[in-house]
């Protein structure tokens, strides 16, 4: 079915770009406080001429671009989150107030 391929394609992507995103923060990590530790200046010098470097601009729009798309699905499958909003958060609140009631 169609709705089957665009989940696994949307889901590959998501991974891929939180595999980039996790990837560069864990290399440019690595180079802050092991690699570079030792460098003129520090880690506050590293991170001031190093923030802007490719990979660095790579990984910052993978997660911007993973934000986007998630919203971007929510903001499609939106009739059915307001159903479900309208039905599910006035049963939990009621829970709540009774077994606040019952215990408070």
């Amino acid at each position: 079915r169609l709705s089957y391929l665009f989940f696994l394609i949307y889901t590959t992507t998501l991974l891929l770009l939180l595999t980039i995103d996790i990837s560069v923060n864990a290399v440019w990590g690595e180079q802050l406080w092991i690699t570079f530790r030792d460098a003129q200046g520090g880690p506050p010098v590293f991170i001031a001429t190093q923030l802007s470097d490719w990979y660095q601009a790579m990984g910052s729009s993978a997660a911007v671009a993973l934000i986007f798309m998630s919203d971007a699905l929510l903001v499609v499958d939106f009739p059915s989150n307001i159903a479900w909003l309208t039905t599910c958060i006035p049963r939990s609140i009621a829970y709540t107030s009774s077994t606040t009631r019952m215990y408070g």
